[in-house]
């Protein structure tokens, strides 16, 4: 019996093995990436056309204690709401891992949110305006396929889709998502410039520069209230929600209509009031409330192109910049992130994306399914074999072929 026992759990063992090895090497389909092309057109598409000055203050991207404190998160969601709205927030999702938190009694705006990832290489995704968990993943190496076949299944059941901390990399797995990745990737709306691991652009201009319209965001990434400088550092200021609603807040994300912010904790950044553009040049036109150390413009590749010290405002001609510009208003308490204006020939259409190639893909999953099958088989031939010369009566271990 126990010897029967055992026999199961090697087999399922190895089911199991094969399975896993399938599925990391063969399920990935492999893709067509669109080309690296800059934005191009005869006119200029401003995320910021109609902006007031007026904003909800939004943070996506925040631990509760979950999975039996397996995860980051330290205390009940109650408490992360609960201090959210004492520090001003409208809005405070919770996104834990796998899991979409029911909305609290004490949050009086809601979005489904939860963080997907189960690798070993911190690509992780926060999912927003989350319709449902997906469970699958590919927890061992990740290439650009796995990556962009990962974002292809999140994409269907959300309402954006975050690329979360892609600047961070462990050192024995290595992980996140390389510079060069951010130039043929597609299919989510936003990435995290700013978190507790750091603020890097570079990603952020990489996609850009190749043509995927994509916005800048600021996280938290916070894990409970204990380690109060973690909370209230990066943040979303969205000014584009037609009401105050979750729904409203969602679609103003997609659409580009907000800002992201990066302060010292607990200091009050800067406030924009203004981002237009003026026809004549064109120009873009940017304004805040108090001066700012600097105002700068950065273009193709996150080139400065222009700055203006010491000001409230700034005008910058657009006529030599290039595919795109996004402007950064620095002060010692602060940095805001503003979303770039595009050149386009369709004013907010989506950018180019990732097409599965069928007979490749194919032809890679029938082949590296034939050949486990084939290497299982001859695995159980040379098994068989050697059990049939163990049976024999002049059997002896000297025999055995090594």
């Amino acid at each position: 019996m126990r010897r029967s026992a055992l026999r199961v759990l090697r087999w399922a063992g190895a089911t199991l093995g094969l399975l896993v090895v399938y599925l990391q090497c063969f399920w990935a389909p492999i893709y067509r990436y669109a080309p690296a092309t800059p934005f191009t057109g005869p006119s200029w598409f401003n995320p910021y056309a109609g902006f007031t000055g007026d904003g909800l203050r939004v943070n996506f991207h925040a631990h509760s204690r979950a999975w039996g404190g397996l995860t980051k998160g330290s205390v009940a969601p109650d408490d992360i709401y609960a201090r959210y709205r004492e520090l001003g927030y409208d809005l405070a999702a919770i996104s834990n891992y796998q899991h979409i938190t029911e909305p609290p009694s004490v949050a009086s705006l809601y979005v489904p949110t939860f963080e997907h990832g189960l690798g070993l290489g911190k690509q992780h995704q926060t999912v927003i305006g989350a319709r449902s968990v997906l469970w699958f993943d590919y927890p061992l190496l990740q290439t650009t396929r796995h990556k962009q076949h990962v974002l292809d299944l999140l994409a269907g059941s959300c309402d954006v889709l975050v690329l979360n901390h892609p600047f961070h990399h462990s050192v024995v797995f290595g992980g996140g998502y390389a510079l060069d990745e951010m130039r043929q990737l597609s299919g989510y709306q936003a990435l995290e410039v700013a978190t507790p691991y750091g603020v890097d652009t570079r990603y952020w201009d990489a996609a850009l520069s190749a043509g995927r319209p994509v916005w800048g965001i600021a996280s938290d990434d916070s894990g409970g209230t204990h380690r109060p400088k973690r909370i209230a550092r990066g943040w979303l200021v969205v000014h584009g929600a037609s009401e105050r609603s979750g729904p409203a807040i969602v679609a103003a994300v997609r659409a580009g209509t907000f800002h992201s912010v990066w302060a010292d904790h607990e200091k009050a950044p800067n406030r924009l009031l203004e981002c237009r553009l003026i026809e004549e040049g064109p120009l873009l036109h940017v304004r805040c409330e108090s001066p700012a150390d600097r105002i700068v413009l950065r273009g193709q590749d996150g080139v400065i192109q222009a700055e203006q010290p010491s000001s409230t405002e700034a005008r910058f001609c657009l006529a030599d910049v290039g595919p795109y510009a996004r402007v950064e208003i620095e002060t010692r308490k602060a940095t805001l992130y503003l979303n770039p204006v595009m050149r386009c020939g369709e004013p907010g259409a989506a950018g180019p994306g990732a097409i599965i190639d069928p007979v490749l893909t194919s032809a890679m999953r029938v082949g590296g399914a034939s050949l486990l099958v084939g290497a299982a088989l001859l695995f159980l031939r040379r098994r068989r074999s050697r059990q049939r010369q163990e049976a024999r009566p002049d059997w002896h271990p000297s025999h055995a072929v090594p």
